[in-house]
């Protein structure tokens, strides 16, 4: 049963969104596309401290989820290290202690992902025992019991949740219909999206589930796709065409960042639009205000051929949602306007 995918190859190229590989901060007119950071343990113990769990060491352990706390994990095993697929287990102390789950133990599991209180979980299936396409499983008790709703069988590759476990999302492979389903119904079950059929290698899902980014493996298209409603619709992002492995999302959707093999880890973050109008003799420039654009600042320039860029002293007020910025008329000669972070 030996023939897990871990995926990368590619072509092709496309629209809206853009991506960057280092971390100095890219800048438009109207828009910036700035990498989000990384984040590091702050002291050196917490960064070179790890532990042995209570795990069994023999399993090829091949996904994992945890709960918000870190409190509860789920581990899934794709072989059991003699080519009979593996378990399921939860640990609810941090990793002290491990139980096995009522999943089944012949199967080949490849992704498993979790509600953020650890209790609703999703689990998919890359082959059976006959090497044929494997099932998606369910549990709304933590693991304890499992189901395998009516989920088309694929040689899927990953899975992803809400924060509450309702939505739920899943892609192929590319060896079986290379299409990514979603649940709104906490895996009882499963719809195709609009996705191009492609060789996925990774799905990622905002904490609401409305916003999902997927990644070809390279295999197919070479592409990365983001949805914002659901999987309702998707769009071509304007990352390198690439073998993608992974992909990752912030809670509310606003950053991603994303793994080829070879080339590199990518980073994007959502950029909030501006906009200008004439209101009492002034110019308002406005712009959405919540947590994902707290970092951005309002820069202004009058030639853009110096690039002479200049944070406007012009403090934002906070209205109905929205930063305004009022600056006064009128202005003397060309200005051009532009949101940045660092």
């Amino acid at each position: 049963m030996k023939t897990s995918q871990s995926a990368a190859n590619g072509c092709g190229a496309k629209s809206p969104l853009d991506w960057q590989r280092d971390f100095p901060s890219k800048h438009f007119v109207r828009s910036v596309a700035a990498a989000c950071s990384a984040l590091l343990a702050s002291a050196p113990a917490l960064a070179q401290s790890w532990t042995l769990t209570g795990a069994s060491v023999d399993f090829e352990w091949q996904s994992l989820a945890c709960s918000a706390d870190g409190s509860i994990l789920t581990a899934a095993a794709y072989d059991d290290g003699f080519g009979d697929g593996g378990p399921v287990d939860v640990s609810t102390n941090f990793g002290a202690t491990w139980t096995q789950t009522g999943a089944p133990t012949n199967l080949a599991w490849q992704s498993v992902a979790s509600s953020t209180n650890g209790t609703k979980l999703v689990a998919a299936v890359y082959q059976n025992a006959d090497n044929s396409p494997g099932p998606i499983y369910a549990s709304i008790d933590a693991g304890l019991t499992w189901k395998a709703p009516a989920a088309p069988a694929d040689f899927w590759i990953g899975v992803a949740a809400s924060s509450d476990g309702a939505r739920m999302v899943a892609a192929d492979s590319g060896s079986g219909d290379g299409l990514i389903y979603t649940s709104t119904n906490f895996g009882k079950s499963w719809t195709a999206t609009s996705a191009p059929s492609d060789f996925w290698a990774s799905i990622a899902s905002s904490a609401d589930g409305t916003k999902l980014v997927a990644a070809d493996s390279g295999y197919g298209d070479g592409l990365i796709y983001s949805s914002t409603n659901s999987g309702l619709a998707w769009t071509a992002t304007t990352a390198p065409v690439g073998y993608w492995t992974s992909v990752s999302s912030s809670a509310d959707g606003s950053k991603v960042a994303a793994a080829s093999y070879p080339g590199g880890i990518y980073t994007w973050q959502s950029i909030p639009a501006l906009s200008i109008m004439l209101s009492s003799g002034n110019l308002l420039i406005s712009w959405q205000a919540s947590s994902s654009t707290a970092s951005f600042v309002l820069q202004e320039d009058s030639d853009l051929a110096m690039t002479n860029w200049v944070t406007v002293t012009n403090l934002p007020a906070q209205t109905n949602g929205l930063n305004r910025v009022v600056i006064p008329l009128p202005l003397s000669g060309n200005q051009f306007y532009r949101l940045t972070s660092p």
